[in-house]
């Protein structure tokens, strides 16, 4: 086995470890190693996770408020049923504003697709329908 020299002061973009110069030139993060409990210690990995936290914490925020949602909404169908009003609307803390999609139906209805369920919406009677997706 050849031993391994360190003449072309290359390191590690994560950890700052030495990288031996018989690695691959375009080598920029420490060779994927595991241990004795075979956990991995990866360091392009987590270098790359900590450049995405911002996203991944606003992704994390978007889905926790839609999971809120669906709650809602199922929470309202068990007391009020499948067909609501505006004010049960907003006593559920239900914003259809807030839906994945918003489509505008031919006849004046707006339907507010959220995962699990979607929401048609009547704007002049203020009586809304809720529907379960798939189930149309």
């Amino acid at each position: 086995m050849e031993e391994l020299t360190f003449f072309q002061n290359r390191f590690c973009q994560f950890c700052f470890a030495p990288i031996a110069d018989q690695e691959h030139a375009s080598r920029i993060f420490c060779v994927t190693t595991y241990d004795e409990h075979n956990k991995v210690s990866d360091c392009k990995t987590s270098y790359h996770r900590d450049l995405d936290e911002g996203d991944r914490e606003r992704d994390r925020a978007i889905v926790n408020k839609h999971k809120g949602l669906e709650k809602s909404i199922a929470n309202l169908i068990a007391i009020k049923g499948y067909i609501v009003q505006t004010k049960d609307l907003n006593e559920f803390g239900i914003n259809l504003n807030s839906a994945l999609s918003i489509e505008n139906g031919d006849d004046g209805t707006l339907l507010a697709r959220y995962n699990t369920y979607s929401i048609q919406a009547n704007a002049i009677t203020n009586i809304h329908k809720i529907l379960i997706n798939g189930q149309f």
